[in-house]
């Protein structure tokens, strides 16, 4: 079974895992939850998530635009390389508005901070769907 039919389509999109899944499920004839990699792999994205945005909500409070660009697209790479791609592209959305900050009293900043909070919202609620849906503890 297809992980685009077992997941919800407004948060996960694993098209690009679906032969991963399809290779690893053929022998057990399991599904999403059982496949040992793809378990592994939202275990691990789960073990750093809080670490991740908690390194970015830091540099977003200390102003360090840099370190704001970087921890954002460290955490995009990680969305996109699971497929949460909502999550990826608010991701991209602060790396870009950091990237262009060149102020201190930038409008930017606030815009930064508003987008880091929806950004928290989202990783929260694909944190709760992927232990729902992979029955991970």
């Amino acid at each position: 079974m297809s992980a685009r039919v077992l997941l919800s389509k407004n948060r996960l999109e694993l098209a690009h895992l679906d032969d991963i899944i399809r290779i690893e499920a053929e022998p057990r004839q399991g599904g999403l939850g059982e496949s040992v990699f793809i378990r592994s792999l939202f275990q691990t994205f789960l073990a750093h998530r809080e670490r991740r945005l908690g390194n970015l909500l830091t540099a977003v409070r200390s102003g360090d635009m840099r370190d704001v660009r970087s921890h954002s697209h460290e955490l995009k790479s990680a969305c996109l390389a699971i497929g949460f791609e909502r999550a990826a592209a608010i991701s991209g959305k602060i790396e870009a508005l950091a990237r262009g900050d060149r102020s201190v009293k930038s409008r930017r900043r606030y815009l930064v901070a508003a987008w880091c909070e929806r950004l928290e919202k989202e990783l929260i609620e694909l944190d709760a769907e992927v232990r729902r849906t992979i029955k991970i503890p």
